[in-house]
């Protein structure tokens, strides 16, 4: 009796770690939902890819008159992009574009993509919840 209850509590705490861990794996804790970041800039790399697709971006924020930095944007995985409208051939290298999405905690030029524009105006959206503000529908400055 005592093997059965040691063998039930080892596979319960094996269940939880695993648990644990997947949750832990899909957390956006690392970017700051109540900020938002519109970077314009050129498309250098596509990584359409599971768990997440990762699109590179040499750019600047919008209106700024810094330099141009190298940018990281995590988007949910293909088949999630696909349900949104999105193509493989959505966004290549080369392509100029702007990105809307939720910045790094720590600083980095890594952000949450929540929606790409295209320089023809086409929007692309991720379907990641965006920022709004106090029930009005409109997004946060």
């Amino acid at each position: 009796m005592n093997t059965h209850r040691a063998i039930a509590t080892l596979v319960f705490i094996c269940l939880v770690a695993a648990g644990t861990s997947l949750l832990a794996h899909h957390s956006m804790a690392g970017f700051d939902a109540s900020k938002q970041v519109t970077i314009e800039g050129t498309v250098t790399q596509v990584n359409w890819t599971n768990p997440h697709s990762l699109f590179y971006v040499e750019g600047k924020i919008t209106g700024s008159e810094g330099p141009l930095k190298k940018w990281v944007f995590e988007g949910p995985a293909p088949t999630s992009l696909l349900k949104q409208g999105w193509t493989k051939e959505s966004l290549n290298v080369g392509d100029k574009i702007t990105l809307v999405g939720n910045p790094s905690r720590g600083g980095s030029a890594f952000a949450l993509l929540k929606e790409v524009v295209t320089a023809s105006g086409k929007r692309l959206p991720t379907g990641v919840t965006p920022n709004y503000g106090a029930g009005r529908g409109e997004p946060e400055e």
